[in-house]
């Protein structure tokens, strides 16, 4: 990865390196990790679910790497790319604390399509700024009395996010503890898998009968492609404000797939707004998501019975009290649990994973599309989209490194047309 400047680590001697990069100024290594991390990752290999750090490919359990440089400081894509040479530039102006609230536009009829030449401070979100500009569907920003710019119906449409049952808690038994300064260093690991994996079997000891057949569609790009990730982390019980002898692991289960989402059937025209843009997810308006989502969660409760990781994990509540947000991944039998239970709490847990792509994506035709292949707004001058609503659909991983790719090629491209 031409961004990245990894430094390669004693404790991983399997990561291949061929699929990092060294030069690059966004610093990448791999942190201490607290010792639970090693217990789940040999329950993992227990399931089937193998080591991301050999050459299996994109699937496979793993610490992440981190942002993190040699010297133990945080490495971000400001540090990485505003250096105090590239903050002196004469014709560089950063203005912090401060968002884009409207694109200034040169519309002289002399000209035959419209340039952008300057900004009006303060919101956010890509395709916000778009709409609050005149590009977008001509007839809502006419109804809301926004001048047209440019007609671009699929302006502020096409979102897509990953989607998690949200945080599924369980805690390890009062004799197992690992050092609170280890713990502080900590960080998280993943495991990117696919569900159809059938030595999961996943629903062979299920007791529910009606819970055994769930046909779920395949969104992958393809078949070496996750459709599921499971995230862990530590964290202590005085979060919870809970008096526990014992640490809690929060594992949420992070649906990564190619999906779909259509637009609501009850909303007429869009909202705008000079707040905060009303934004209508649709998560779960697909039954496939929701069973994608039913089946992963499973797995992660015979993960969690799955030992080593069985052996250190409580159970059952402590008595006389209520612990509801330990459940489902506290019970004793998880095959007791029906779908309709899982259905009902994923419905009232379930949260974003904060990974929102794809309202103004890139394309060919200006019906299905904001931007060509050179990140261009079609139609318009002098303006590109550069983030992850540029994305022409969501990716099956986390976005942040993508965004950083793209914002290189954009660089190069700009720098090409000014030749």
């Amino acid at each position: 990865m031409k961004s990245e400047g990894y430094a390669a680590s004693a404790s991983k001697p399997d990561v291949k390196l061929k699929d990092h990069g060294f030069n690059g100024p966004w610093k990448t290594s791999e942190p201490d990790v607290a010792p639970l991390h090693h217990v789940i990752m040999e329950a993992c290999a227990v399931l089937g679910i193998p080591d991301l750090n050999t050459p299996n490919g994109t699937l496979g359990a793993s610490a992440f790497t981190a942002f993190i440089d040699t010297k133990g400081h945080r490495s971000s894509s400001a540090t990485a790319y505003l250096t105090p040479d590239v903050l002196s530039r004469r014709n560089l102006t950063i203005i912090v604390k401060s968002r884009v609230d409207k694109i200034l536009f040169d519309t002289n009829t002399a000209i035959s399509r419209p340039r952008a030449i300057g900004v009006e401070f303060s919101q956010p979100a890509t395709h916000l700024v778009l709409l609050l500009s005149g590009i977008g569907p001509a007839a809502d920003l006419e109804e809301k009395g926004i001048e047209v710019i440019k007609d671009l119906p699929a302006v502020g449409q096409n979102l897509f996010d990953h989607r998690s049952c949200g945080a599924l808690c369980v805690r390890t038994k009062a004799t197992f503890s690992w050092a609170r300064k280890a713990l502080t260093r900590s960080v998280c690991g993943g495991a990117f898998f696919r569900s159809d994996n059938p030595s999961y079997d996943i629903f062979e000891s299920n007791k529910n009968e009606g819970d055994q057949d769930i046909q779920i569609t395949d969104l992958t790009s393809g078949p070496k492609s996750p459709d599921i990730e499971f995230m862990w982390c530590m964290t202590l019980p005085e979060l919870h404000s809970q008096n526990w002898h014992s640490d809690v692991i929060l594992v949420p289960v992070l649906v990564v797939n190619n999906g779909f989402s259509a637009a609501p059937a009850n909303v007429q025209g869009m909202t705008i707004c000079l707040d905060k843009p009303i934004i209508h997810s649709n998560f779960f308006s697909s039954e496939n998501d929701m069973k994608l989502i039913i089946r992963a969660t499973r797995l992660l409760l015979k993960l969690i019975k799955t030992e080593p990781l069985a052996s250190i994990v409580e159970s059952t509540p402590l008595p006389g009290k209520s612990y509801d947000f330990l459940w489902p991944g506290n019970v004793s039998d998880p095959d007791e649990i029906t779908d309709e239970q899982l259905r009902e709490w994923i419905c009232k847990n379930t949260s974003p994973a904060y990974h929102p792509t794809s309202s103004a994506r890139m394309g060919i035709s200006e019906k299905s599309s904001a931007i060509d292949s050179k990140l261009c707004v079609h139609g318009v001058d002098g303006l590109r989209v550069v983030d992850a609503s540029a994305f022409p659909m969501q990716v099956s991983r986390h976005p942040c490194a993508v965004v950083i790719a793209m914002a290189e090629r954009a660089a190069d491209l700009i720098k090409a047309a000014a030749e």
